[in-house]
């Protein structure tokens, strides 16, 4: 099955030194299949380059910078 979805979103420097729109992804370990997710974070200053330490649903305020404890997960 294949589904094709247009997500709409934003993701600027605002005077930051840069900008990283992260998205989750879940694969096979051989990569032959893959499925992206939905959830999108967007990332200024100095993480913009880091990528999230955790999944979407426990990340804390809007860019992930924090996680839930992962006993909450």
């Amino acid at each position: 099955m294949s589904t094709m979805t247009t997500i709409t979103t934003s993701c600027t420097a605002e005077g930051n030194e840069g900008a990283g729109l992260w998205q989750w992804v879940v694969a096979t370990e051989d990569y032959a299949y893959q499925a992206l997710s939905s959830q999108t974070v967007c990332r200024t200053g100095d993480i913009y380059n880091v990528s999230p330490a955790c999944p979407w649903f426990a990340c804390l305020g809007g860019d992930c910078a924090e996680c839930r404890p992962v006993e909450e997960w």
